[in-house]
């Protein structure tokens, strides 16, 4: 009886060794704390006096491009969602929740949460958040990627949320057989319509 009880609480013991250590395996390996500067500059933007249209081959089939304006980001990634279903996922197979300014000092950025659903972010803040509504719109964003070429979509994959990236490329407008879809080319409208279409030419960590 003694031996079974020792035998019963060494298994029990043995299972919580391996639970914990488990949850630190997970803890290290999903754990991504932003290392990145605490501000950073705003996007860089130049619009394009004639847009250029190329052919792409989306999932679906061909479709056309106007590239509106040379785009250059460099942000905290605050949010990843991957998409399949939808009509825009013919091109664009990711969002990201980008942030820039001071959205990334420890004073603002433990006042704020991101979320993503249905091509949307959603931002929800504390009231003792040292920004007002107005600088967290113009300073955050979900852009929808469209990757040039399957080495850009490869690092797409590998992007985490705390990562420091910067994307190069163009602001967008997709002409589906189901409708077009056009990028904001400002970060200060808000709702349906402001996020940006990036069709993205460059990753890198950093700047």
């Amino acid at each position: 009886m003694i031996r079974t009880l020792l035998r019963v609480l060494r298994d029990k013991w043995l299972l919580w060794v391996a639970v914990v250590i488990a949850v630190l395996v997970a803890y290290f390996i999903f754990h991504n704390p932003y290392t990145g500067p605490a501000e950073l500059p705003p996007p860089v933007q130049k619009n394009h006096a004639a847009p250029e249209v190329i052919l792409y081959e989306g999932r679906e089939g061909t479709v056309h491009i106007r590239l509106l304006a040379d785009y250059k980001v460099t942000a905290a990634v605050k949010g990843k969602q991957t998409y399949s279903a939808d009509t825009a996922s013919q091109v664009s197979p990711m969002d990201l929740v980008l942030a820039w300014g001071i959205m990334n000092q420890p004073d603002v950025e433990t006042h704020i949460s991101y979320s993503q659903s249905g091509r949307w972010y959603q931002i929800r803040y504390g009231p003792d958040i040292p920004v007002n509504a107005s600088y967290i719109t113009e300073n955050t964003a979900n852009v929808h990627l469209i990757p040039a070429s399957d080495q850009i979509a490869s690092r797409m994959a590998d992007i985490r949320v705390n990562d420091w990236v910067t994307l190069e490329g163009q602001l967008a407008q997709v002409v589906f057989q189901e409708g077009t879809w056009t990028s904001s080319l400002t970060r200060s409208d808000a709702g349906d319509g402001a996020c940006e279409i990036l069709y993205v030419t460059r990753i890198r960590s950093g700047d």
